[in-house]
């Protein structure tokens, strides 16, 4: 049935993934608006810290952290300024490698969003059965490793379950015996390079009795899940990142909701990082 509804909005989404809309000012669009939030996250951060470091150096300061302290937020800073632009990279990258194959993949994803976040209602429906889950595992490996430690995040931040991100190989070496029966378990696999280590994983967690929530294109591994969370097919393995967190998004966004917490003002979150 998942795969069914993925493919049914694939096809209706189709267009969106070959197709660009006309030129503005001699350049799409699209690359305009990334252009746009790139120069406007610049200048307003760069603002704040030219005046940031003005007031440090010219006026009398206090001092409340210590050197190191500014020098992590520093780094921080500069981490999350860079971001989008190894976005951008990458599709400059694609495109200058004359690899057309890369290109399609890249023109592939508005559709694949657009198609994954069409199942909300669909991932909503099973959240109610885990509205009193206190503790989690979340596992990914190769690109999705990085997924799992997101995922995990968002299920602390939102819902403030005890949710513990590991990869499939560092899980099996110690923690692995801390499943127990029920232990709810995400699983992210894509197909790609580390599938059969996952499915692997996957039917070991199962015997050992641990509930599996599968985030997965793979009807094979969705057979292997209590909960089954798909994702839009045929992503190569290298983007299936921005895909495969999309319905462990949806999923925290729902069971917040479940729960009758507010996702857009979870407790103990703030805009400003304080380090000490």
């Amino acid at each position: 049935m998942a795969d069914a509804t993925l493919q049914h909005n694939a096809a209706a989404g189709h267009g969106l993934a070959g197709e660009f809309e006309a030129p503005l000012f001699g350049a799409y669009s699209k690359k305009v608006g990334m252009w746009l939030f790139l120069a406007s996250d610049s200048l307003t951060f760069g603002a704040l810290l030219f005046a940031f470091s003005y007031n440090r150096i010219y006026t009398v300061w206090p001092t409340p952290f210590g050197k190191d302290s500014i020098i992590n937020a520093t780094v921080m800073t500069a981490c999350l300024l860079s971001s989008s632009l190894t976005m951008v990279m990458a599709v400059f990258a694609a495109a200058l490698s004359g690899d057309a194959h890369n290109m399609d993949a890249l023109k592939q994803l508005p559709a694949a969003i657009e198609t994954t976040l069409r199942l909300s209602s669909q991932i909503a429906q099973p959240v109610e059965r885990y509205r009193y889950m206190d503790r989690c595992i979340v596992i990914g490996r190769g690109y999705n490793y990085a997924t799992s430690f997101e995922l995990a995040l968002k299920l602390k931040e939102l819902t403030y379950i005890m949710a513990s991100a590991y990869s499939s190989a560092d899980f099996r070496h110690g923690p692995i015996a801390t499943i127990d029966s029920g232990l709810p378990v995400f699983l992210l696999m894509p197909t790609g390079a580390t599938y059969d280590d996952m499915l692997d994983l996957a039917r070991e967690l199962q015997h050992r009795g641990a509930e599996l929530l599968v985030i997965s294109e793979s009807e094979q591994a969705l057979s292997l899940a209590r909960t089954a969370l798909p994702i839009y097919p045929g992503v190569p393995e290298w983007l299936t990142p921005l895909i495969t967190i999309i319905p462990g998004q949806l999923f925290v966004l729902n069971l917040a909701l479940t729960k009758g917490l507010n996702p857009d003002i979870p407790r103990g979150l703030h805009k400003v990082t304080r380090t000490l």
